[in-house]
C-alpha cells in the first residue's frame, strides 16, 4: 500500500454526495400574510412586442400553419409534460426534466409511491442542487446531464453556427419526433427581463418564420412565437461568468438501458479524483497497484459508484452481482476489502477503459488491464458498464470545457 500513502485532501475538494438536499427541496411558499413583508414581488411579466403570446388569437394562427407545414411533431409530447422550474435558477433542469419526460425516459428510480418519473431534484450528477440553486447551469452542465440520464447530445456554441445551421436543426427538431432542441438564450435581446434562460423550442413556422419558446418560467412568461433571427441573435450577448456566447443542444433518446448503478462523482470531484490517477499511473507496477489506488480513493471520498438513490431494482440485479463475483478483477479486490466489492470493481472496469487513464499506463500494466477488461463482456455487465461509461466520458468532456459556453448566471434577475 506505499503506493497510496501519501493523503489526498485535494481528493477531497467539491466531493459532496449528490443525495438531494432535503431543506432545498421542501417548497418555498411565502405565505398571503407574508406577502406584506416584502419589499417587492412580482405576478407574471408582460410579453415585449417581439414575442407573440402562444394562446393569443394570432399566435393561434402560426399554431395552426406551423401544424399544416409539419413543424410541430415534438409539440404534443412536450405539451404533455409542460413545468414550471422549481426555483429561480432552475430553468436547465426544469428544460431537461420537461424533455426527459417527453422522450420516455425510464429513470430507473423511483419518484414518489412505486412510481419512476423525473423529477428536478433527481438532476444532479454533474453538480449538486445547492450550487445549480445558486447559479444554474452552464450549456455544457446541461449536456453533461442530459448524458447522465440516458440522452445522447449535440452541444452548438453560437459563435460556431451559421444561420443557415441553427434554421436547419430547428427544423430538423421540429420534424423528427424523438428530437427535442434545448435553448440558452439572453431574455433582453428578447425585450425581456432577466438575462441567461433555457427552455426548449416547441415548434417552427415556416411561413411566419417563428420559433415557439415553450417558456419554463411560467411564473414569469407564458409560451410564445419569436422570429427565428431574433431568437438566433438572442444567443450571441457574452455571458459575463464566462466571457462566451450561449448556445443550444439537440437531444434524442440513447436507448441505453440507465441500470442501478451511477457515477457518485460530480465534475469537480471526478477531475480531482483523474488528476490523481495520472498522476499515480506512470509508477504502478501491476494491476494490483491500481486496485489499492482505487481503493485509497474509494475509502477517503464518496463512492466512486454507488446505487441511484430510490433506485428501482429487478429481479436480475442479484444475478448481476453473482456475474461480477465471478471474474478475476473482483477477486483483485477482494484481497483488499469486503465492503461494496462488485461496485469498485465497476469503478475500476469504467476508469480503466477510458483512453485517457489507458495511455498514461506503462506497457506491461495496460497488457494486463486489458487482459481484465475482457470480462466486461459478459453481457450483463456490458448493460451497466456502458452507461457509467458514458457518464464518465460526459464528466470529463464537461471539465474539458468548463469555462466555455453558457458559464451560468441563469434566470437569476426577475
Amino acid at each position: 500500500m506505499n503506493i497510496v500513502k501519501r493523503a489526498v485532501p485535494e481528493l477531497l475538494r467539491g466531493m459532496t454526495n449528490a443525495t438531494p438536499n432535503i431543506g432545498l427541496i421542501k417548497n418555498k411558499v411565502v405565505s398571503f400574510e407574508a406577502v406584506g413583508q416584502l419589499k417587492k414581488s412580482f405576478y407574471k411579466r408582460q410579453l415585449p412586442k417581439q414575442c407573440l403570446a402562444f394562446d393569443s388569437s394570432l399566435g393561434k394562427d402560426v399554431f395552426l400553419r406551423a401544424l399544416q407545414e409539419g413543424r410541430m411533431e415534438n409539440y404534443f409530447s412536450l405539451a404533455q409534460q409542460m413545468v414550471t422550474q422549481n426555483e429561480p435558477a432552475f430553468c436547465g433542469l426544469g428544460t431537461l426534466c420537461m424533455i426527459l419526460n417527453s422522450l420516455k425516459v425510464d429513470p430507473g428510480r423511483l419518484w414518489k409511491g412505486s412510481w419512476r418519473w423525473y423529477d428536478q431534484y433527481m438532476l444532479d450528477c454533474c453538480r449538486s442542487l445547492s450550487d445549480i440553486e445558486k447559479d444554474g447551469v452552464t450549456l455544457e452542465e446541461f449536456s453533461c446531464l442530459a448524458n447522465c440520464n440516458g440522452l445522447r447530445t449535440i452541444t452548438k456554441c453560437v459563435k460556431d453556427v451559421s444561420f443557415d445551421e441553427f434554421r436547419k436543426d430547428v427544423i430538423s427538431c421540429s420534424t423528427i419526433e424523438n428530437k427535442i432542441m434545448a435553448i440558452s438564450f439572453c431574455r433582453k435581446v428578447l425585450g425581456q427581463t432577466g438575462d441567461g434562460h433555457f427552455s426548449p423550442v416547441g415548434g417552427f413556422s415556416e411561413s411566419d418564420n417563428k420559433i415557439l419558446i415553450l417558456d419554463v418560467a411560467r411564473f414569469k412568461y407564458p409560451c410564445y412565437w419569436v422570429d427565428l433571427k431574433l431568437m438566433y441573435e438572442s444567443m450571441f450577448p457574452i455571458d459575463k461568468a464566462s466571457g462566451q456566447p450561449r448556445g443550444y443542444v439537440l437531444l434524442e433518446p440513447m436507448h441505453i438501458p440507465l441500470g442501478v448503478l451511477t457515477v457518485g462523482l460530480n465534475k469537480y470531484s471526478w477531475r480531482n479524483v483523474s488528476k490523481h490517477i495520472l498522476q499515480q499511473a506512470a509508477t504502478v507496477k501491476n494491476a494490483d497497484n491500481l486496485a489499492e489506488i482505487l481503493l485509497s480513493i474509494n475509502q477517503s471520498s464518496i463512492p466512486l459508484i454507488q446505487e441511484r438513490s430510490n433506485s428501482s431494482k429487478s429481479g436480475d440485479f442479484e444475478h448481476f452481482k453473482e456475474c461480477i463475483r465471478s471474474t478475476k478483477t473482483y477477486h483483485l479486490f477482494l484481497k483488499h476489502t469486503n465492503t461494496n466489492v462488485e461496485y469498485i470493481t465497476m469503478a475500476f472496469w469504467a476508469i480503466f477503459s477510458l483512453p485517457m487513464i489507458q495511455k498514461a499506463l506503462p506497457k506491461g500494466v495496460l497488457e494486463e488491464i486489458q487482459s481484465l477488461l475482457k470480462e466486461v463482456e459478459i453481457s450483463e455487465i456490458n448493460t451497466q458498464l456502458t452507461a457509467l461509461k458514458k457518464q464518465l466520458d460526459s464528466l470529463t468532456h464537461c471539465c474539458k470545457t468548463d469555462t466555455g459556453c453558457c458559464s451560468s448566471s441563469c434566470c437569476k434577475n426577475t
